[in-house]
């Protein structure tokens, strides 16, 4: 999951990325909501309200409809888990702004990112408000462009 590094790296050629790394310092918005499915959230998942959606989130596994979608899971350094966020968790959401996410196959940048069983590819549902900045191979990690 290593992606080429862009401009000035002072360690080596690649930069190691993961899933809910944010991609850069630009502005963005994280907001804050509590996990609601038993079984927790990883970080770079996409998700949607919960049933309380002031205050909760759930991965978006299924259809995603208009007014559903909250973000993405920012990553947050702590002690690993399974999973990292479980039921209960406050979480970071990145609602708007560059963030990493896993891919399910080869995407290219400038194209609206695509959705299916909560995966990122190129084949599933369409998400208008998220668009891949960076190219991918499946498996990978590329970033995206939250505008939501």
């Amino acid at each position: 999951m290593a992606v080429k590094a862009t401009g000035i790296n002072w360690y080596s050629d690649e930069a190691v990325a993961f899933p809910g790394m944010k991609a850069n310092t630009t502005l963005d918005v994280v907001d804050t909501f509590v996990v609601e499915d038993e079984a927790g959230l990883e970080p770079g998942d996409l998700v949607i309200l919960g049933t309380d959606p002031e205050q909760t989130v759930k991965k978006a596994t299924g259809e995603i409809t208009a007014g559903t979608l909250v973000g993405i899971v920012v990553h947050t350094h702590k002690e690993p888990a399974k999973p990292y966020y479980a039921k209960g968790d406050a979480v970071g959401v990145m609602t708007f702004g560059d963030i990493y996410v896993s891919v399910a196959s080869d995407v290219k940048a400038g194209q609206f990112a695509k959705v299916t069983a909560g995966q990122f590819n190129n084949t599933g549902t369409e998400v208008s408000t998220i668009r891949y900045m960076t190219s991918a191979n499946s498996g990978d990690v590329a970033v995206v462009r939250i505008r939501n």
